[in-house]
């Protein structure tokens, strides 16, 4: 799998190639190429990503339930209050919330690759005909 870091850096070599001014017909039909191929990419680490946070879930459930249960307490409310302080639960949930936002950025770029894929096929078929 690879790192959040070297997808950023893919990322960031994929928005280099957007060029600043007027480009060839073969020119948009090779970045049409290249968008989809990187959209393709996003897609398939970002459902390695979806695949950790659904097991992040299960972890961050289960550290909840056992702060719960180790939870010095007289009600329940005083025994939810010390589960959620818990560090252990803490650090498993923000861990999750990492994950979470590392798939929303995923899913900006792969929406984004999506429509530079369309936006320079379109105009490989506009000029090009």
């Amino acid at each position: 799998m690879m790192t959040f870091e070297r997808v950023q850096e893919y990322v960031d070599k994929m928005m280099a190639l957007v060029p600043e001014g007027n480009i060839e017909i073969s020119e948009a039909e090779r970045l049409a190429a290249k968008f989809a191929v990187a959209r393709g990419n996003i897609a398939k680490y970002q459902l390695e990503l979806d695949l950790n946070k659904n097991k992040m879930e299960g972890v961050v459930s289960s550290t909840y339930k056992h702060a719960l249960f180790e939870a010095e307490g007289k009600v329940v409310a005083e025994k939810q209050a010390s589960a959620e302080a818990d560090p252990t639960y803490l650090a498993r949930k923000q861990e999750l919330d990492d994950l979470e936002s590392k798939i929303y950025y995923l899913k900006i770029m792969a929406d984004l690759f999506h429509n530079l894929h369309i936006f320079y096929r379109n105009m490989g078929k506009t000029y090009g005909v």
